[in-house]
């Protein structure tokens, strides 16, 4: 599937459950569009997708530092069921400002 990421994707999601440590897994994606040519037309993305019982900040914050941090451009924040709307006021207010600057 990485190598996959590699021949047709545009944006690569790395799931925090995939069996290779981030670092190699983009690697491998990376070499694979090296090898089509289409290096510069990826971009990544790494994050949480399954809902939490509770929006954390503090938690959002952390995993967008690190997908700052590992050179992703997306990063999949996970908003609750029950309060969906009220969560993403609360990021929007209290995450993202942190990230003015990127990119």
């Amino acid at each position: 599937m990485l190598k996959m990421a590699g021949r047709y994707g545009d944006i690569s999601f790395i799931a925090p459950w995939t069996q290779v440590p981030f670092g190699k897994a983009k690697e491998i994606v990376l070499q694979e569009a090296r090898r089509k040519g289409r290096q510069s037309s990826l971009a990544f993305a790494m994050g949480t997708p399954r809902s939490p019982e509770k929006f954390d900040p503090k938690e959002a914050e952390e995993s967008a530092s690190l997908a700052v941090k590992e050179g992703c451009l997306y990063c999949v924040v996970p908003f609750s069921r029950n309060n969906f709307v009220n969560d993403m006021k609360e990021f929007a207010a209290k995450v993202m400002p942190s990230f003015s600057g990127f990119p």
